[in-house]
C-alpha cells in the first residue's frame, strides 16, 4: 500500500497537462503493465478516445498499447494521476477530473 502511495505521488508529480483535457503527457520511471503488455520507464501520452478505449504512446519501438477503460467518479481536481496495483497500471484520472479505472489485467 505505502508503494502505491509513493508511486502514485511521484507520477502526479512528474505530469504535464497538454491544452486538451483528453490528454495528459506522463513520465513513469520505472517499468510497469497496461492491459497485459509490459511497458519500458519512459514518456508516455494518454489520448482518450470514445467507448472507453485509451490510446497510451510511448517514444520507444513497441511501447504503445490500447487500454480499454470504465469511467469512475469525477474526481475534484484538474491534476492528472495514475495508481498502480503493484507495477499494474489500475487508473488514471485525467486533467478534467475524470477517473477511468483499467478493464481487466490490473494484477
Amino acid at each position: 500500500m505505502k508503494s502505491t502511495f509513493v508511486k502514485s505521488m511521484l507520477l502526479t508529480a512528474a505530469f504535464a497537462l497538454s491544452s486538451f483535457a483528453g490528454t495528459v503527457t506522463i513520465n513513469i520511471p520505472f517499468e510497469f503493465t497496461a492491459s497485459g503488455k509490459t511497458l519500458p520507464a519512459g514518456e508516455y501520452t494518454l489520448t482518450k478516445g470514445s467507448s472507453g478505449v485509451l490510446v497510451m504512446t510511448g517514444a520507444m519501438p513497441n511501447s504503445s498499447v490500447l487500454i480499454l477503460t470504465r469511467g469512475g467518479e469525477k474526481e475534484n481536481t484538474d491534476r492528472p494521476a495514475v495508481t498502480f496495483n503493484g507495477k499494474a497500471l489500475s487508473t488514471i484520472t485525467m486533467g478534467d477530473g475524470e477517473k477511468l479505472e483499467l478493464v481487466g489485467h490490473t494484477k
